[in-house]
């Protein structure tokens, strides 16, 4: 029941609704939520119908994103939707996904009130079908590269303690890098000390920074602030690509023997009987498709294509989900 949100995201719910002008215009009104679920309704008019005279695509995918968006802001969540940018590659829409609730100090759910509508950030696809997203590699290789500017310019790190454990002392950087050192006693949270890395963190503890206690520091900053400014660092590093990218790819693969890529077109359409999940399979045929389409072979390209609609289809039966809007 409703009663079961916040009290925050009640006080905010409305603001967030009206706060949405498409919606306005669309007529989207909610129904009814509860916590994690929330019912639209809208009268769909001539002006929201397509060719067919039925409910444009674009309506039914701004239902499903604004469903989405409401659901997650009952559970007091935010939601940070991506698209691929770089015209060399198939465009994927989806949201970010986290494998934990925090790391190196930063909580994922709040992350979302770091970035911006418009930013560019590198992130990687891990599922291509459901539209998902993740960003904590690209963090950690952010984290590591800001760290090792800066050390560069012979400066030490201011840092304020926020985890006083009692193996360890966890601090934040007035970077917004968070760093890590032995627990050396006598400091209680909010201290603010200078320390000096020491080394990088491997394998499992990669993106770890272990440091060393320098000095006690007078000047303190605002640590809310410095993860804002690290955040914002991050989600504007990337520069968007080159115009004309995709052609200047497609005039490199086109000096690409034909019938190496057709052996290779073979290749990986027999090795995509091998493996397991269904997104590697996918994954494999869309890779066989682009090169069939490379080498101008329009009916390899069409078999493998309904191969991975076959395919798909299969996924959903076993699933036990509507295929019938699949067509073969």
């Amino acid at each position: 029941m409703a009663s079961e949100i916040s009290e925050h995201v009640k006080q905010h719910f409305n603001e967030f609704y009206e706060a949405n002008p498409f919606l306005e215009l669309l007529g989207v009104r909610v129904a009814s939520y509860e916590r994690g679920r929330v019912s639209l309704e809208m009268d769909v008019k001539h002006e929201h119908t397509n060719v067919h005279h039925i409910a444009h695509g674009g309506v039914a995918a701004t239902m499903v994103d604004t469903a989405m968006g409401i659901a997650c802001f009952t559970c007091d969540k935010g939601v940070v939707t991506l698209e691929t940018v770089d015209d060399s590659y198939e465009k994927i829409t989806g949201t970010l996904h986290y494998d934990y609730s925090s790391f190196l100090y930063y909580y994922t759910d709040k992350l979302y009130q770091y970035f911006e509508v418009g930013d560019l950030m590198p992130a990687t696809v891990v599922n291509a079908q459901e539209g998902k997203f993740c960003i904590e590699d690209q963090i950690k290789d952010f984290f590591i590269e800001e760290a090792k500017d800066y050390e560069q310019e012979d400066n030490l790190f201011r840092a304020v303690l926020i985890d006083d454990n009692p193996k360890y002392y966890g601090w934040m950087t007035e970077i917004g890098v968070p760093m890590f050192t032995g627990n050396i006693g006598g400091l209680v949270k909010g201290d603010f000390v200078r320390l000096s890395i020491t080394s990088y963190g491997n394998g499992r503890q990669y993106g770890k920074i272990y440091a060393e206690f320098v000095d006690y520091e007078d000047a303190e900053f605002d640590e809310k602030e410095a993860r804002r400014e690290c955040m914002r660092a991050f989600a504007t590093m990337t520069e968007p690509p080159a115009e004309g990218s995709a052609k200047a790819n497609e005039a490199m693969t086109a000096t690409l023997n034909p019938a190496v890529l057709m052996l290779l077109i073979r290749f990986i359409y027999r090795h995509q009987k091998t493996v397991l999940k269904p997104s590697d399979k996918f994954r494999l045929l869309a890779n066989a498709t682009v090169m069939a389409t490379i080498i101008d072979d329009p009916v390899t390209a069409s078999y493998i294509r309904f191969a991975a609609t076959y395919l798909r289809a299969l996924v959903r039966f076993a699933y036990d989900e509507d295929i019938s809007e699949i067509s073969l």
